[in-house]
């Protein structure tokens, strides 16, 4: 009898210890968001040299824009098939300022997506990219601000190539080709304009490929 009471006596024990367990509330199952990137640039055409800023803004389905993970920018330059990082921000939905393209490039922001730590719940936001967008580069032309003497540098890499001169009465319209001269190894050009009478308006550019759009610049010169 004194043995049956004690293997009772046991399994009591045990049924009271397990009850705590069974009346435990299960844990807040994780969520998973999707997210949107949107990124704009703050100029779709630049000279060479410049630099400009990307605009990023990164949503989720929960309203609130996420504050884990890691945003990176992408590039891809003109005649080329592979984008390559440029930049990487630690905080998700930061711009990205003074990107400086070296010739015509498209870009597109990827967020890595990210989980929440440091809470009971710990939400997933899926990754998510931006569409692509393009930022035109066109090739430096530096120059005189006055005279007849035309003497400059095209760049970047422009050597023995054309710059073309025409002229027109009409600063509106009307331009004629003047002539063509070539740049010399470095790029540089030279031209002395012809003293014609009256005022004068010449255009001095360069054509465009696909690396670089053209460029250009408006001159005038008077002789009365």
């Amino acid at each position: 009898m004194r043995t049956s009471r004690l293997v009772a006596g046991v399994v009591a024990a045990s049924l009271l210890g397990a009850a705590p367990l069974a009346l435990a509330a299960p844990a807040e199952a994780r969520e998973t968001w999707s997210t949107t990137t949107t990124a704009e640039p703050s100029a779709d055409l630049v000279e060479f040299g410049e630099q400009i800023d990307v605009g990023l803004e990164v949503d989720s389905a929960t309203g609130s824009p996420p504050v884990v993970g890691t945003s990176t920018l992408h590039a891809r330059r003109a005649g080329t098939t592979d984008w390559v990082a440029v930049a990487t921000n630690s905080f998700p939905g930061a711009d990205f300022l003074g990107v400086a393209p070296r010739m015509t490039t498209t870009y597109k922001v990827v967020y890595g997506g990210g989980t929440e730590t440091g809470t009971t719940k710990g939400d997933r936001y899926a990754p998510s990219e931006s569409a692509p967008f393009t930022v035109a580069v066109k090739r430096r032309i530096t120059h005189p601000s006055a005279g007849f003497e035309l003497e400059g540098r095209v760049t970047p890499r422009y050597r023995r190539k054309p710059v073309r001169i025409r002229a027109s009465r009409d600063q509106e319209a009307g331009y004629e080709l003047v002539r063509v001269v070539r740049t010399d190894r470095r790029g540089r050009y030279s031209f002395r304009l012809p003293r014609r009478s009256g005022t004068w308006y010449w255009i001095i550019g360069v054509r465009g490929d696909k690396r670089f759009r053209g460029a250009a610049f408006g001159y005038e010169t008077s002789v009365f």
